[in-house]
């Protein structure tokens, strides 16, 4: 078929995946955008193609949907984005872990006059209710033994059903992801897609004109008025919410560049609970032995055919707990914990790499390319996850007087993510056309 671009064919298909993919996988927004831009125009300029090459049409689809997720912030038209979330959660199965759809929305929320943003959230949560795609197989409620169908309506139900009037409780979203029947034998993408919407769904719960529910950043003072600044004017925020913050004890400020890092670096409410309840656990069954320790951590990062992956919560919480109580620099005696670079080392051909390791596994790089090797490869954590909390377990080990491992990664302003300072994997070659 003659389109007014070339698209029906397998290597611009490829071309075009590995484009979206790096854009998901890197959090590029706009890059995610440009895409959707450029498929939406193609769709107008040849209206004809999903009917004469629906294979390819199929495929473009999917990749439009998953980035449009990344896009949100970009989406100007409110039905564009209350249409996600009332017919395309499905996609979110196919963002990578550390996807953050709270934060994303809390962006495209910014766009929204202030006046107008509970109306809009409003639209957002009766979506999420009207939604009738089949998310995940057929579960039963708490307390019940009768299983409804799966739908990310039944869910947002559930989910409604059981924190009742209480607003953004970790204590019951913990309680919720750990001991709710049916969620707990979710497969991992199904239970990340479900914990996304339900930090939507929380957000629609609050006000955004008072304290606890807004979603801005830059409140000034003009002229004894409190405004937001949202980049291209000012408005006036609601007099309940100008009360609420003069009960204060300081008046409201941008955040400093160093309280965004730590924000950025600290970890998110349930995974600090998660990660909490992980050291007790871990301090009554090792004790204050060191090599219990390890073996503890070698064996919940050995995945075994048929088993799920490694518990990340677990990992993160031996890492830190060994790097507090016990001398790094001892963590590579144990041969499973070795044996894991030396695989690494050699699955890339860093022949150099590997000879040096083994004579002195204890060096700086080789304890910091560990912690790469465990966070991103092991555990599955994209890259700037990944990085933030092998950050956690370097900061751990300063604190005890290490501070060897604190140039592992580091917080790049710019793009408002964690790096590796080394990345773990030489960048893989581009041919440019």
């Amino acid at each position: 078929m003659a389109y007014t671009f070339d698209i029906d064919n397998q290597p611009t298909l490829n071309e075009l995946s590995a484009s979206v993919r790096y854009a998901v996988q890197t959090r590029n927004r706009k890059g995610a955008d440009e895409f959707c831009a450029f498929y939406e125009q193609f769709l107008r300029e040849n209206p004809k193609f999903r009917t004469e090459s629906p294979q390819f049409a199929g495929a473009y689809d999917v990749l439009y949907d998953q980035a449009r997720w990344v896009a949100l912030p970009h989406l100007a038209e409110e039905n564009d984005v209350v249409q996600l979330f009332e017919q395309k959660v499905n996609a979110l199965k196919l963002q990578p872990e550390g996807y953050d759809l709270k934060d994303l929305f809390r962006e495209r929320l910014l766009i929204t006059p202030l006046e107008q943003r509970n109306a809009f959230k409003a639209r957002i949560r009766d979506a999420l209710l009207r939604n009738k795609e089949q998310l995940t197989k057929p579960f039963p409620a708490m307390g019940s033994t009768v299983e409804r169908a799966g739908t990310v309506s039944n869910w947002v139900t559930e989910y409604l059903s059981v924190v009742r009037d209480a607003k953004n409780d970790a204590l019951l979203q913990a309680r919720f992801f750990n001991e709710h029947p049916g969620f707990r034998t979710l497969l991992p993408d199904e239970q990340a897609v479900l914990k996304n919407i339900f930090g939507v769904l929380e957000m629609t719960r609050l006000d955004s004109t008072k304290v606890e529910g807004f979603e801005g950043s830059k409140l000034v003072e003009l002229d004894g008025k409190l405004m937001e600044y949202d980049g291209g004017g000012f408005s006036e925020v609601g007099r309940d919410l100008m009360e609420e913050l003069n009960k204060l004890p300081a008046s409201y400020r941008p955040p400093t560049q160093k309280e965004k890092l730590r924000d950025r670096f600290n970890d998110p409410e349930p995974e600090r609970l998660a990660i909490a309840a992980s050291m007790e656990a871990l301090r009554a069954e090792a004790g204050s032995n060191p090599q219990k320790l390890r073996e503890l951590l070698a064996r919940d990062l050995t995945v075994r055919t048929g088993q799920a992956k490694p518990n990340v919560p677990r990992a993160a919480a031996a890492l830190r707990l060994y790097a507090a109580v016990h001398d790094f620099k001892t963590l590579l005696a144990e041969r499973a914990l070795n044996d894991l670079i030396r695989a690494f080392l050699e699955k890339e051909k860093r022949t150099v790499d590997l000879d040096s390791f083994k004579v002195f596994p204890q060096a700086p790089q080789f304890l910091k390319l560990f912690l790469q090797v465990v966070f991103e490869d092991a555990l599955g954590l994209p890259e700037a996850e990944a990085a933030r909390q092998a950050l956690q377990v370097a900061n751990v080990a300063r604190e005890r007087g290490d501070g060897a491992l604190m140039d592992v990664a580091f917080y790049d302003e710019e793009d408002d993510a964690f790096h590796w300072t080394v990345p773990l994997r030489k960048p893989a070659a581009v041919t440019v056309r």
